[in-house]
């Protein structure tokens, strides 16, 4: 008989714990199973441990003094986790204050999560014949198993079984020189998009910056290059020398946009066999084959955005975090996690070398390498000595510079329609999705807002409707206003199908969107970007996913439309953000060619965020930045913990809030504690923050925990956690 320690499917702190069930026949640690718990059935639950014991059931329970229960059903006969991943998933929880399941169910493709809400996925098999040419002389094969065999033979030894039944291959699969067997198939098929040669020659920069990654005994090295100059080529070295040691390597990029452009850099250089790849815009049944794939050994090399740092990886030795400043790193609902900090526990567990590879540097992670805490390896020269593009100013106050577009300024018109007939390509920024930001009645001045988050709605002309950004909530654009039958409606800002509208009028050309309402899924990313790359369009207007390191010869033109719209925003981050997202998009300029330019429309002129980013004075805007940290008590020097409370009943939430406050502010006179926040919706549930900032992070879990205690039994209220990044 065994005893089995098992994980119950519901996250919450109050189950936290593993609980004790029996089983009298094999069962293997880190599968899921079913049982009864709580007076229901049929409940998924994860094993943890399991334990050899010969005594008697009822000898064991008079022990324990409770009755044990039997497993009902086990799902998978092996692991679908193994003992390092495992590790992971009890240091995360640690780290972040989570549910240990839920850790487990955010590492795992929703197919092997144990949850009723995942999908359910089997593997694909196909059916193959092969031929064994070895046997052909011991019989005597009549014309037609010869016009068979050469046939579907004829070069291959191995083909698909699409040769229908015949009477000569049933013939020769009886003799034995044919036999027929399934093998399992990978739903996604890997492409290159872009063509890169397979040689690659560092410059004596790179191979500096290469050696400094390589002997370094720190286990985290910062590699700081301007863009262009080549940081994936050092990515791409690296790698080899972990293959040739034997050991695998994990890329992470940001964005889903992205993987197309790594995905061809990478297997223009390694076998495509060597790779897998893991990201949200996989199907359920992709990324189950994919997981599998990778847990079985048979890939070398992943690449994939923020959840793949949970790939299951065998003898793993190098993590590439590629634009390691970029938010999209972190997962705000759920397990709320930085790809990161995750990767840095795995190089602390396992020993790794991990690569931080950005233009412009977290500020959090650049105090950490000039502290000495990572090693700084600095790349301040482009690639094949290209010259950053020019940048110019457009003052977006001015009037005069709009009179034929309220969006692209006079100037702005006469460089695209320059760049069009001269060949080239350009890129055009827009940072709202959309037509435009909100929607108003013009008879009451009544705001459309979402019914459950409360936020303005955006009008998205092109498919008549208004949506919430945040909740993917949306409604008709309604014929007339509920509150004053006016049928008069105005809008506030632009977005990207307002620019479309206006190109559409200014240009007779062609063009290309890349946005994330009309690019759903890499299939349709890949098409865009590989169209742009070969010319067939030399326009390219997009949100925030054209930022970001993408690599194209000939763009001779980059057209902020609104800067504006980057600055000011409610986040201690959002100088760093707009300093981030200005420099990337001058960078997509004149990656191959001089004489590019960047044309910027603001009405802040002055701001000193622009000018670092159009002289690409990263370490001015640095010391800028830092002391304003300081001053104001964010990160690096303070550490920071958002709580979130959320309840379905407002007036309850409103009270326990201004509690648990309390109890936060009796606890530790050290804690700066901001809030409890205005009262807001999200989803169908009221929320509330609570945020606390203090130097030692050990205080924050500390109250952490006791707040856990506190409402761990409270049906009522939801509590969740968000750290920055916590040293």
């Amino acid at each position: 008989m065994k005893l089995i320690n098992v994980l119950i499917q519901h996250s919450k702190y109050s189950l936290d714990k593993s609980f004790l069930y029996w089983i009298d026949y094999d069962i293997k640690p880190f599968t899921r199973v079913l049982v009864s718990f709580g007076g229901q059935n049929n409940i998924y639950g994860f094993v943890v441990d399991v334990k050899e014991d010969n005594r008697e059931i009822k000898e064991i329970e008079e022990e324990l003094g409770f009755e044990l229960k039997k497993i009902d059903e086990v799902i998978d006969e092996e692991p679908i986790m193994n003992e390092s991943l495992f590790s992971l998933a009890k240091d995360i929880s640690s780290f972040y204050i989570h549910p240990l399941i839920g850790v487990i169910k955010t590492m795992l493709p929703s197919s092997l999560r144990p949850s009723k809400l995942g999908a359910s996925s089997k593997i694909k098999y196909e059916s193959f014949l092969k031929i064994r040419r070895d046997l052909i002389g011991n019989f005597e094969l009549n014309s037609n198993e010869k016009k068979f065999i050469e046939k579907y033979f004829s070069s291959k030894n191995e083909i698909k079984d699409n040769a229908g039944k015949t009477k000569s291959l049933e013939s020769l699969i009886e003799k034995g020189i044919v036999s027929r067997y399934k093998k399992e198939v990978y739903r996604y098929k890997i492409s290159k998009s872009f063509n890169y040669e397979k040689e690659i020659n560092l410059t004596l920069d790179q191979e500096k910056a290469y050696s400094s990654i390589v002997n370094t005994n720190k286990n985290i090295s910062l590699l700081f290059g301007i863009t262009g100059s080549g940081k994936t080529e050092i990515y791409i070295k690296l790698i080899e020398k972990y293959l040739n040691e034997g050991k695998s390597s994990l890329i992470l990029v940001p964005e889903i946009g992205l993987t197309p452009l790594m995905i061809s850099r990478i297997i223009s250089y390694f076998s495509e066999d060597l790779v897998g790849i893991l990201h949200s815009s996989l199907t359920n049944n992709e990324r189950y084959d994919e997981y599998r794939k990778i847990k079985n050994g048979k890939t070398k090399i992943v690449i994939g955005t923020r959840s793949a740092i949970f790939a299951p990886l065998t003898n793993l030795g190098l993590i590439i975090v590629d634009e390691e400043h970029d938010e999209s790193y972190k997962q705000d609902k759920d397990l709320c996690y930085s790809a990161i900090d995750v990767a840095l526990l795995r190089a602390k567990q396992d020993n790794l070398k991990v690569v931080l590879g950005s233009a412009t540097p977290s500020i959090e992670d650049m105090c950490k390498a000039k502290n000495g805490s990572y090693n700084l390896v600095t790349l301040d020269k482009k690639y094949n000595d290209v010259s950053y593009a020019n940048v110019e100013l457009i003052d977006r106050k001015d009037a005069a510079l709009f009179t034929h577009s309220t969006i692209f300024s006079l100037e702005m018109i006469r460089r695209i329609k320059q760049c069009l007939i001269n060949n080239e390509q350009i890129i055009i920024f827009v940072n709202n999705k959309g037509y435009s930001r909100s929607y108003y009645c013009r008879g009451c001045g009544k705001v459309f807002t979402c019914p459950t988050c409360n936020t303005p709605l955006f009008l998205h002309k092109e498919d008549n409707k208004l949506k919430c950004h945040r909740c993917n909530y949306e409604e008709r654009v309604p014929s007339k206003c509920k509150e004053c039958g006016s049928n008069f409606f105005g809008v506030n800002g632009f977005g990207i199908e307002k620019v479309k509208e206006e190109f559409e009028l200014l240009f007779d050309q062609n063009y290309l969107v890349l946005d994330g309402d009309i690019t759903k899924n890499d299939e349709e990313i890949r098409t865009i970007l590989e169209k742009f790359n070969n010319k067939e369009s030399n326009v390219l207007i997009g949100t925030q996913v054209v930022c970001k390191g993408h690599d194209f010869n000939d763009v001779g033109l980059v057209c902020i439309l609104n800067a504006d719209t980057l600055l000011n925003y409610p986040s201690y981050k959002s100088s760093f953000n707009a300093f981030s997202l200005i420099e990337q998009l001058i960078g997509r300029a004149g990656r191959k060619k001089d004489n590019a330019l960047a044309l910027i429309q603001t009405s802040n002129l002055s701001s000193n965020i622009i000018k670092y980013a159009i002289n690409h004075d990263y370490f001015s805007f640095f010391n800028e930045e830092i002391e304003n940290r300081k001053h104001f008590k964010y990160p690096p020097f303070y550490n920071l913990l958002t709580l979130k409370i959320t309840s379905k009943n407002k007036d309850y939430l409103l009270l326990k809030s201004r509690q648990l406050a309390k109890v936060i502010k009796e606890f530790n006179s050290n804690l700066i504690v901001l809030g409890p926040s205005i009262l807001k919706k999200e989803l169908n549930s009221y929320l509330i923050d609570i945020t606390l900032k203090c130097k030692k992070k050990q205080d924050l879990i500390e109250i952490s925990k006791i707040l856990i205690k506190t409402s761990a039994t409270d049906q009522r209220l939801n509590l969740s956690f968000i750290f920055s990044k916590l040293d």
